[in-house]
């Protein structure tokens, strides 16, 4: 019976071969190629430079055409079959095509062939016979009987029934689901869960045969071959043999329903095997976490219909008898979704529950938000090894949505460009939290990390906040160094909150910090102590020296309301009271120094050390006049004005020395200045005052001279003082009206001999001058008695007392012999 089924299955469709090679032949033909060139550039190249450069062009060529094989040689044990198969098809298809399109033009050919054949004459008679009648009058042939009587039939029938219960007992082995019968009519009506066919038999010698077949379950016909092949199993097998061809027949049917009820259910992807009696469903097909999950539906050793659960590849359970397909299909949905929330730690996230959808397997949210809205392609998308890692991610984000939204509200900026480096992030003490040799902690370095500044801030600080089950929050000041963000100046801030209510409040402090810190860095090694949030105690001398003052300095600093700016008051206290004009001092001796700073300066306290550094030089000026008891006439913090002798000077900021148009010493006031640098305040003070009759007496003849000049006369003699330095002087004598330019060049240097003040009077020139430096000169034997001279080689020297005679009697001396 099986050899007869299988002789009415078509012939297989013939395997092509021309023009396919056969990929052992690839590969066999290429490694005899690979080996053939690897021999010969050994073998012919002269040089090792351009053997080991042709080798390497060979072997990378080879690895590219090796890597084409491989990927080849992949794709053939997977899809080499079905490809081969899919290539005799189609030379099948391309085979039939041309049989139909030669029946075509066969068919087309008969056609105009028989346009010359005439139809028969019509036969009138037959057709009135049917007209009439309703059927023509065909000859029997002797075959047809004459009409049985009930009596007959009825008899014929219970003796059959006989033959029937008598033959059907005598049959061994009957299957157990075939026990279930009725005879009657003369055929055994026998039924099963599945269906019921009848049997009968001509006589007590013939075989059964099937007359009926009918199935329990749904509403179709069976095939018409049903009866024939039945037949055919009952004669050469008998029931046994009929019970394996109806069995696989009913179940083909079944699976053949479940096929087609599938085929209207959404979301599902199925494929029916009928040869291997088996179907594959694949359900939540548009879920890339849980692709992998499906339901075999076969036969098993009993050839039973039963259903195994493969959930994500691997196999859960086995079912038998579901009933219907969509309902057995809607259990599986929830017993996969309700195991999948199982394992994950917390499906709430900010009041909203993450739920699956039981037809799709995609996640959504019950009372969701654009935000997971937004999350949801990951979490759908993502393996699900990496749910809580990306729901602790979704929670994290929601936590910064919330408090972006604030911040930028009320005025703060982010800054995205920021990554900080792993060992940057160890800065924050977060070691524990975050361990960078993992991959997924990664994500929650460039993730959680969120950098804040306000356009009122100094460049490079930021509000950094650490954004996880718990928020941290820092200030720093993060810079961009050689390509790579370091930050610094770390202090951590106690922001337990981040809300409308304290955002005002959240600025203030956070700039508080700031300040305090940018002030506490420009204190550099001073000896302070931060009492409040906004107000430092600092030891003076550690800061800055001021003579006679206590040793403690107290700074508070008030931002102002635009933020922009920020008040810095310093309250100290002299020990000895003071008075000055632009610096308000109370009379115990309390100053305070005020400054409106912007927040963005880039030094805070500079004006006010500035300040502190010119009342620390004012005090120890005033303290250095009055030990040297000059008249203090007007004393500021930027200027002090004193009287040396019958002269006025004036040191302002810098101490920058001013001299009025009327004081003498206006003719050396550029060395005067240098040497104020040079030497101090002190020597410049005794400078002066030893000074003062030498430049007065040289400013006489400044001002003579002068006045010359007023009525010029190219015969009258000519002079200039010149200051070479504080302590040089020259006074340079010269007449036009001589045709050598007659010049003469009178010295006039102090020096300082035994602690005091005498000057030395020289010629650069020879002249008949020098004499009068002698004992026997007029000058000496007349001035001897008066002050004190001391005649010298090339020079004569005197003090403070006889300097303005000396002058004068030279003066007149070169006047009278050079007009002459």
């Amino acid at each position: 019976m099986e050899s007869e089924i299988r002789s009415q299955q078509p012939p297989e469709i013939p395997h092509i071969t021309t023009n396919i090679i056969p990929l052992s032949d690839i590969l066999r033909k290429f490694s005899e190629f690979s080996y053939a060139e690897l021999s010969h550039i050994i073998q012919i190249q002269p040089t090792n430079e351009a053997k080991k450069k042709k080798l390497l062009e060979l072997i990378v060529y080879l690895r590219q055409e090796y890597v084409r094989l491989y990927v080849l040689t992949k794709w053939s044990k997977i899809s080499a079959q079905d490809f081969s198969k899919l290539i005799d098809l189609l030379a099948w298809l391309r085979e039939q095509t041309n049989y139909f399109t030669n029946l075509i033009w066969a068919t087309k050919s008969i056609n105009q062939s028989l346009l010359s054949a005439k139809l028969p004459n019509p036969d009138i008679i037959t057709a009135l016979e049917v007209f009439t009648e309703g059927r023509p009058t065909l000859p029997s042939h002797n075959l047809i009987e004459s009409k049985i009587t009930p009596q007959k039939i009825l008899q014929t029938l219970k003796d059959l029934n006989v033959i029937l219960s008598m033959k059907f007992a005598l049959v061994e082995n009957i299957p157990d689901k075939f026990l279930n019968y009725e005879i009657k009519d003369g055929r055994i009506f026998i039924y099963t869960d599945d269906y019921e066919f009848q049997v009968s038999v001509i006589d007590d010698n013939s075989p059964f045969f099937m007359i009926d077949f009918k199935f329990n379950f749904g509403d179709f016909e069976p095939s018409r071959k049903l009866l024939r092949i039945s037949n055919d199993a009952l004669r050469i097998g008998g029931f046994n043999e009929l019970n394996k061809i109806l069995t696989n027949y009913t179940n083909t049917m079944k699976l053949y329903m479940i096929h087609l009820k599938l085929n209207g259910l959404k979301n599902i992807k199925h494929i029916y095997h009928a040869d291997k009696f088996q179907i594959v469903i694949h359900y939540w097909i548009n879920s890339y976490v849980f692709k992998n999950s499906y339901i075999e539906i076969g036969l098993n050793k009993d050839n039973n219909i039963i259903y195994r659960w493969f959930k994500q590849a691997q196999f859960v359970e086995t079912f038998q008898d579901i009933g219907f397909i969509d309902d057995f299909l809607n259990v599986i949905y929830y017993k996969h979704a309700v195991s999948i929330l199982d394992q994950i730690d917390d499906i709430t996230v900010n009041k909203s529950v993450l739920q699956i959808n039981e037809k799709t397997g995609l996640f959504y949210f019950k009372n969701s938000t654009p935000l997971m809205n937004s999350f949801l392609k990951k979490l759908n998308t993502d393996d699900f090894k990496n749910i809580n890692m990306n729901l602790k991610l979704l929670r994290m984000d929601h936590k910064y949505m919330e408090i972006s939204t604030i911040l930028s509200v009320t005025g703060w900026i982010q800054n995205d460009i920021i990554k900080l480096a792993p060992h940057e992030v160890n800065k924050l003490g977060q070691e524990k939290l975050l361990n960078y040799q993992q991959k997924e902690n990664t994500v929650f370095l460039s993730r959680n990390l969120k950098f804040y500044t306000r356009k009122e801030w100094p460049s490079n600080w930021f509000l950094v906040l650490l954004i996880d089950t718990k928020i941290k929050s820092f200030i720093g000041n993060v810079r961009s160094i050689a390509g790579q963000w370091t930050i610094s100046s770390l202090n951590e801030l106690n922001i337990e909150t981040f809300d409308y209510r304290t955002s005002k409040g959240l600025i203030d402090y956070v700039s508080k910090k700031i300040i305090l810190h940018l002030i506490t860095n420009e204190l550099g090694s001073a000896v302070y102590k931060i009492i409040k949030d906004d107000t430092i105690l600092i030891q003076t001398d550690s800061f800055i020296s001021i003579p006679d003052t206590s040793n403690t300095l107290y700074l508070n600093f008030k931002l102002e309301p635009n933020k922009k700016n920020m008040m810095l008051k310093l309250k100290g206290k002299l020990n000895n009271s003071l008075s000055l004009e632009d610096f308000v001092i109370d009379k115990n001796g309390v100053f305070e120094v005020f400054e409106t700073v912007e927040f963005k300066r880039f030094s805070i306290l500079a004006n006010i050390i500035a300040k502190l550094q010119k009342l620390s030089k004012v005090i120890g000026l005033i303290n250095f006049l009055k030990l040297e008891s000059l008249n203090l006439l007007n004393v500021k913090l930027d200027e002090i004005v004193f009287k040396y002798g019958s002269q006025i000077c004036t040191l302002r900021d810098g101490f920058d020395i001013e001299l009025p148009t009327t004081n003498p010493h206006n003719i050396c006031l550029v060395s005067i200045k240098r040497y104020l640098h040079k030497r101090g305040i002190g020597k410049l003070f005794k400078y002066l005052q030893e000074s003062n009759v030498l430049v007065e007496k040289l400013n006489e003849l400044a001002t003579q001279e002068s006045t010359d000049k007023n009525d010029y006369d190219p015969s009258k003699l000519r002079y200039e003082v010149i200051p070479k330095n504080l302590n040089l002087f020259t006074v340079m004598y010269y007449n036009n009206y001589k045709p050598e330019r007659q010049c003469l060049d009178l010295n006039i240097e102090m020096k300082i001999k035994n602690g005091k003040y005498c000057y030395l009077i020289t010629f650069d020139r020879d002249s008949e001058f020098k004499s009068e430096f002698t004992m026997k000169g007029e000058l000496y034997n007349s001035m001897k008695h008066k002050f004190k001279l001391v005649p010298l080689r090339n020079g004569i020297m005197c003090d403070e007392s006889g300097i303005d005679q000396v002058l004068g009697y030279f003066h007149d001396k070169i006047m009278t012999k050079l007009v002459n």
